[in-house]
């Protein structure tokens, strides 16, 4: 895929030592990835810290911060997931992180910079100022579709996912908050449903979805603006030219579900594996079963995690 000019400045901010680095790191990676196919994963313990900690400390050390959060990750699983289950998850990390490693590999070899979807999925950052330099801002009224937020004894975070009225774009914010600092969104974003007009900067992505925000004005005494029904994503599409990122947002339309507990949603004649959580599954009720419905999803390459469901 080209880059732009402006993109391909973007890149080059980033130093030739410190790929050098994280390309040792990558093999070690690899290495580590080889060993434990040839002695079996059953060889892991579920809940352990090891290797998952010591091999993410080894990460943050080649300047792989993503991938250390990424493996930090099998630490934190439920405990009454199932066994099988949580091998699974083993197997898909494993294979997410040798097809990033190839992608990174290859780019060398070919004599090019990594793409900045694999640079960012290994851990590199952008400076917004930077980010402004190269992409154009894009002006919309934004509505709150979902809110996650999560803390712990140093930071708390929000995580807001948006839809934009004018131009059907989702996008994804995150915002953080440390013992001494606020967070950079106003208060009263932080709400489901919310509106409000700002100026949206995605971060480069063949796919964009994160971005961040500038110029928020609030917009007082307005109907929640209903969803385009045109906002069907070729989400498949997307997923094939941004294979490094773990998950990103979609919203279907023309859903239909024959019973909460078949482990799959219709789409376009497709059969989609999905997991509905808590909220969404009180909203599939009556009619819902029967009739087809729009729904905001988390789409993983495997499986949608639908969080809202829509009557608008």
């Amino acid at each position: 895929m080209m880059i732009s000019n402006r993109e391909y400045s973007l890149l080059s901010a980033v130093s030739s030592e410190r790929i050098d680095l994280m390309e040792r790191g990558l093999k070690e990676l690899r290495k580590w990835i080889y060993d434990l196919i040839s002695n079996g994963i059953s060889t892991l313990v579920q809940g352990a810290d090891e290797p998952w900690e010591s091999l993410a400390v080894r990460m943050v050390d080649y300047k792989l911060g993503g991938i250390a959060g990424y493996l930090r990750k099998m630490i934190n699983r439920d405990d009454k997931q199932l066994i099988e289950e949580w091998y699974f998850e083993v197997v898909k990390l494993i294979a997410y992180l040798d097809a990033l490693i190839t992608g990174f590999q290859k780019a060398l070899n070919e004599g090019k910079i990594p793409s900045i979807d694999i640079l960012r999925a290994c851990g590199v950052t952008f400076k917004k100022e930077d980010v402004k330099k190269v992409q154009n801002s894009i002006s919309d009224c934004w509505r709150v579709l979902h809110i996650e937020t999560d803390s712990n004894e140093f930071i708390e975070y929000s995580k807001l996912y948006l839809w934009g009225r004018k131009t059907n774009r989702l996008a994804l914010v995150l915002d953080f908050k440390g013992r001494d600092s606020r967070g950079e969104l106003p208060w009263y974003l932080i709400r489901q449903d919310v509106q409000f007009e700002a100026d949206l900067f995605f971060y480069p992505s063949a796919f964009p979805v994160r971005g961040f925000l500038e110029n928020i004005k609030p917009i007082d005494f307005v109907a929640v603006t209903p969803i385009n029904k045109s906002s069907n994503v070729d989400f498949l599409t997307a997923f094939a030219v941004q294979p490094f990122a773990f998950s990103f947002p979609v919203l279907l339309n023309n859903c239909q579900i024959h019973a909460l507990n078949s482990g799959n949603i219709c789409w376009e004649n497709l059969q989609l594996p999905c997991q509905i959580n808590e909220e969404a599954t009180e909203s599939l009720t009556g009619d819902y079963l029967k009739n087809p419905f729009g729904i905001f999803a988390e789409w993983t390459g495997w499986q949608l995690n639908i969080l809202r469901v829509f009557t608008d």
